[in-house]
């Protein structure tokens, strides 16, 4: 285990738990064959956990896997707080019943699923709770019906990020992110025809609410003022902050050369992966053409590693705007959208290395295309 610099003091912890807890950390370099063996002693004070997990990496890694990887869908019930609240691509989902129900048919859908865990960044202690972010790569053959429809025979591999809140074995609140455009692609299905089905059956349909407009700024005003520049290599948070709103809200794309490497890694939806300054420039440009009011919402953000290993960091956020511009998402409509994303970063000499940036992409395509034919509908009136 190694030093985790994100801790946050707390007069209920003791000087033990607290060294505890900057001792956690998920090895990137390990086996999940190293969560499973047996009689593994604990690392890490969890009051009200099962006395199985040694620490929050492994009960987050472990239950993940004792549900998905070997079907125990009814631990849910003993890992799940009863009216729990998970926000997911299409909305709220309130209650464990519905997350066993969801689980169920996932796992109908895709009869050999693998969820495999590809790192967890962790915050908090046994006294407020714990949260954890843990990007994965979902895998299996689609040979059951799923929520796209009949099978396909098809292979999938999905990129997704769940970040969860826990307290006292069970997770009480998460927000979950997948990347299912690709699995429409994979799966071999037209996406055009999936929006269709989608809007028939009512998927994402607020009615005729519609998400605040964006307040990047009033008037004539400007952007609300720059947040402080990171102190140093260490402020992750300083550097996640700024970064965004000097970037993206205050349309400083010529900034990317100043906090992202040059060599910097942009793992986005669809598949699409961007290399270097001028690729990300461009990606980030191309939201501003399709958004041109779009601003962007930090709602949380926590990390582990050091400097010498790099931090690796969650950034979960909200972008809102109105779609303004052509681009993936078809000619102008004048929708306003609420896009919601997590974004895991490695961050290294001030940095950004890396980034895996997941966001409710296919939601998107099939709000604004309601908005699209919800348009038409009243010209033709």
């Amino acid at each position: 285990m190694e030093k985790n610099d994100n801790i946050q003091k707390n007069d209920k912890l003791t000087d033990e738990k607290l060294e505890e807890m900057g001792k956690i950390e998920f090895d990137l370099n390990g086996d999940i064959s190293d969560f499973l063996k047996p009689d593994r002693v604990r690392q890490q004070s969890l009051a009200g956990f099962d006395d199985d997990y040694t620490d929050i990496v492994d009960y987050i890694v472990r239950c993940t896997y004792k549900i998905w990887d070997e079907h125990n869908i009814g631990l849910i019930y003993s890992h799940y707080q009863h009216r729990s609240r998970a926000h997911m691509p299409d909305g709220l989902v309130y209650g464990r019943e519905k997350v066993v129900q969801a689980t169920a048919a996932a796992q109908n859908a895709f009869p050999d699923f693998q969820l495999v865990v590809d790192d967890v960044v962790w915050r908090g202690n046994d006294v407020d709770g714990f949260d954890t972010s843990m990007p994965s790569t979902a895998l299996g053959t689609n040979t059951g019906w799923s929520f796209f429809g009949a099978p396909t025979g098809k292979k999938i591999c999905r990129r997704g990020i769940a970040n969860c809140f826990s307290v006292e074995n069970r997770i009480v609140e998460e927000w979950v992110v997948h990347d299912d455009v690709t699995v429409v692609n994979q799966l071999g299905l037209d996406l055009d025809e999936v929006i269709d089905d989608l809007i028939a059956r009512g998927y994402c349909d607020d009615g005729d609410k519609e998400p605040a407009a964006s307040e990047r700024v009033h008037g004539e005003e400007t952007p609300a003022p720059l947040p402080p520049a990171p102190k140093d290599e260490h402020d992750v948070e300083g550097l996640i902050r700024r970064t965004y709103a000097e970037v993206f809200n205050w349309r400083m794309i010529g900034k990317v050369d100043a906090y992202y490497d040059e060599q910097y890694r942009h793992l986005g939806c669809r598949n699409l992966d961007y290399f270097g300054h001028a690729e990300y420039k461009k990606f980030l440009l191309s939201w501003l053409s399709m958004f041109p009011d779009a601003e962007i919402i930090i709602e949380d953000i926590y990390w582990n590693g050091d400097a010498k290993r790099g931090y690796r960091a969650s950034t979960r956020w909200k972008l809102v705007g109105t779609h303004l511009g052509n681009g993936i998402y078809g000619a102008p409509t004048g929708a306003r959208i609420e896009v919601m994303g997590i974004t895991n970063h490695l961050i290294r000499g001030g940095q950004f290395i890396e980034a895996l940036d997941v966001y409710t992409d296919l939601e998107i395509a099939v709000r604004v295309e309601r908005a699209r034919r919800k348009k038409a509908a009243k010209l033709a009136d």
